[in-house]
């Protein structure tokens, strides 16, 4: 077939830019796609509803366009566009978390594909010259490189010195296609800014800031990224109403909550713009659903205590996922799903996988609401995990955060073992604070002494009281011995001893494990090593002090072990081991 007419070398260049984007970027993206859901799930896209099916199974939301979402159901993998493909590459649950966790640099690679694409298509310049061009295709040949993209495609584009008729209204048509999603994405935010103008001018001026409604369980932590990334205020409180109303009446009713806590009207002015399918069903569900709490557990969660105990401080690893992907597939109850997920969360940090961790955490809150009477217990508890992970970074301004929004969720409910845990949350900030041994211990005596008297209280009714009360004597002991988040620091001969007293509590009968080889035992031995090491420097008779020092290397030795368990540098045992080990070298202890 002849060509259409001849094309400019300009207009060539548009036309061979829309084929790299609507051709080229679709075929490639299904093939990786595929790859990635047989990696995540162990099944096969079979280009059929029933993998449609398996999808969605494994998704908590669909997108905002039911296009998107219509199309990813009927499973016919040739009818995925570049922005179906991104969607389900990115942003899903079971492909996009997944691969933004365990492969941020190709995550990475693969949302700059996306940008090209969408500054393609915002292109409104039907010539564009060379020079363009060839950057155009230069960047698009980076990121396939570093995919490991196959790249004869683009280069035969590249060189292609006619386009037909035919290929030039088949491009046409996908192109449009392509730039009907970016009218649709652009009228949606247009009628959210015009039927919002009200509440958002008065939203301005009693702003409530991403991070408090974070606190609050309505936004995760990706929300409030991608939120602080706008500097536009009025743009971030429409992308803040976008959430809420996406994430359903639940969340919808929460933050209608929190606005009336302002006491200004902004409850008023958010109602009377919510559409009649948004307002129907927050009209049916109490606002102050977040502070309706039950005092029981749900249904197996002493199981679920007892199992990940178990698990995670005898550091089974494959035992904890395997017993947490069951729960979460066979269980239908809420509530169980996201204690699951929490003690799964839990897991990640001891084992060091903290950005895991935090992003299953950010699921939690989200979906909170959906555990009805225990959604506060659930939303405390998460709180307090987070606030564990920003420990574990060492973001303690974050922690203590978090560690104080839990405590005030507590407030709303009677539960000993959420107190218990929003508490020792709290001493945990204490230990990693700057400042004298002295001035963090009187800070956090009376709470400890406030934990272990509640722990002995009710040892029959809580499965993890035993540990608990392991954890606290460590802290207690630690805390003497010195260390700190920059490190272990000079201790006196009585608070050496103090610390002392703490180790032999922890190995009563009571407290001590069967084998001694748990996580909380990697913590004990470091304690024993350091203390043995501290004594040993103040004696003057080197006999004595060599006697000490070899019992420190042993203890040490027994820390390694544990703590090389956990497969994983980033964590609290291996910062308190390379603490100890910084120890040894600075004083040249051998």
């Amino acid at each position: 077939m002849p060509p259409h007419r001849r094309l400019t070398r300009r207009e060539l260049n548009y036309f061979r830019m829309i084929y790299i984007v609507v051709k080229i970027f679709p075929k490639i993206l299904v093939q990786f796609f595929k790859t990635e859901w047989k990696r995540c799930t162990s099944l096969t896209w079979n280009d059929d509803p029933h993998s449609g099916s398996e999808f969605w199974k494994r998704e908590y939301t669909g997108s905002r366009y039911s296009t998107i979402n219509d199309t990813i159901s009927k499973g016919n993998s040739s009818e995925f566009d570049s922005t179906v493909l991104f969607y389900l590459i990115l942003n899903s649950r079971s492909v996009g978390q997944r691969l933004r966790l365990h492969s941020p640099a190709i995550y990475f690679q693969i949302t700059q594909l996306r940008k090209i694409r969408n500054e393609v298509v915002h292109r409104y310049n039907f010539k564009v010259p060379t020079r363009e061009f060839d950057s155009l295709c230069d960047k698009v040949r980076g990121c396939f490189r570093r995919l490991r993209f196959p790249t004869e495609e683009l280069n035969a584009v590249k060189t292609t010195v006619c386009l037909y008729h035919e290929e030039l209204e088949s491009l046409r048509k996908k192109f449009e296609r392509e730039k009907q999603r970016l009218i649709d994405y652009e009228d949606y935010f247009t009628w959210r800014n015009s039927r919002f103008e009200e509440f958002f001018q008065k939203y301005q001026q009693q702003r409530i800031s991403p991070s408090e409604l974070r606190r609050k369980g309505i936004l995760s932590d990706q929300d409030v990224e991608k939120i602080e990334n706008q500097k536009d205020e009025k743009l971030q409180s429409t992308m803040i109403v976008d959430i809420v109303l996406f994430k359903g009446e639940r969340t919808t009713s929460a933050f209608l909550n929190i606005l009336q806590q302002t006491g200004n009207g902004l409850e008023e002015s958010f109602v009377n713009a919510l559409p009649p399918e948004n307002l129907s069903s927050v009209t049916t569900v109490s606002p102050d659903f977040m502070q309706k709490a039950s005092c029981q557990y749900p249904k197996n969660y002493t199981i679920i205590m007892l199992d990940f105990t178990k698990y995670i401080y005898s550091m089974d690893w494959d035992a904890m996922d395997q017993r947490g992907q069951t729960f979460l597939e066979q269980s239908e109850d809420w509530s169980v799903k996201l204690f699951v997920m929490i003690e799964l969360a839990y897991g990640y940090n001891v084992r060091g996988e903290s950005e895991r961790a935090i992003a299953l955490l950010d699921e939690v809150t989200q979906n909170a609401f959906r555990a009805g009477p225990h959604s506060t217990r659930i939303l405390s508890r998460a709180c307090s995990r987070k606030s564990l992970h920003y420990i574990h970074v060492h973001r303690l301004e974050m922690a203590e955060t978090y560690a104080s929004e839990a405590n005030s969720l507590i407030s709303n409910f009677q539960s000993p073992e959420e107190q218990i845990v929003g508490l020792k949350r709290l001493t945990d900030c204490i230990l990693y604070e700057d400042g004298s041994v002295e001035k963090r211990r009187k800070k956090s005596l009376p709470i400890y002494e406030t934990i272990i008297e509640m722990c002995r209280r009710y040892i029959e009714d809580i499965p993890r009281c035993g540990y608990y009360l392991r954890f606290i004597y460590h802290d207690m002991a630690r805390l003497c011995l010195g260390f700190t988040r920059h490190g272990f620091v000079e201790t006196t001969l009585k608070e050496i001893e103090e610390g002392e007293k703490y180790i032999k509590r922890l190995e009563e009968p009571d407290l001590r494990t069967n084998d001694g080889s748990t996580y909380t035992d990697g913590f004990r031995f470091i304690c024993k090593s350091i203390a043995a090491f501290k004594r040993g420097k103040l004696l003057e008779n080197g006999q004595e002090r060599k006697k000490l020092w070899n019992e420190g290397f042993e203890h040490k030795r027994k820390a390694t072990r544990i703590c090389n368990s956990l497969n994983n540098d980033n964590n609290e045992a291996m910062f308190m081991l390379k603490s100890l080990n910084d120890y040894v070298s600075k004083w040249n202890i051998m």
